[in-house]
């Protein structure tokens, strides 16, 4: 039980270190149960009166990969939430101004329409709203041939 113990606390502890997202919280778990092995094999190897240092710094090792994922997860967890939180805050920003921005700038096109004295007609073309005076002292259009 002391060797696998300290098998399962080399484990742990490359977990606890490897910089992906879950591995940390697996090498909290297979660190307790290094820990549990290490117990119950320092226990066996006393009883049997074999020497109990394997066990031991396996329990050991298993102690601190489990202590480290669990610091390392919950600071990932800690930075992963100020780092949403901030983007929430950024976009919201962006998103305010878009609106702003998509405001003035309808209001700038429909300002520009009263200007020329042309309102949109129901087929989405502009149709001529000048008096018929105006309309008739406008020079005529070009027309292309075809």
């Amino acid at each position: 039980m002391g060797l696998a113990a300290l098998v399962f606390a080399i484990v742990a502890l490359v977990f606890a270190l490897l910089p992906l997202v879950y591995t940390q919280l697996a090498g909290t778990v297979v660190g307790i149960v290094a820990v549990v092995l290490g117990v119950w094999g320092r226990k066996l190897a006393r009883d049997q009166g074999q020497p109990t240092r394997v066990a031991t710094v396996g329990a050991a090792l298993g102690l601190a990969a489990a202590v480290l994922g669990a610091v390392l997860y919950g600071t990932f967890l800690y930075s992963a939430g100020r780092v949403g939180e901030e983007l929430v805050r950024k976009i919201g920003g962006e998103m305010r101004r878009g609106d702003r921005a998509s405001l003035e700038f309808r209001q700038a096109v429909e300002q520009a329409i009263r200007r020329a004295n042309v309102a949109p007609d129901d087929t989405g073309r502009a149709a001529d709203r000048r008096p018929a005076a105006k309309r008739a002292a406008s020079p005529p259009t070009k027309q292309t041939k075809k």
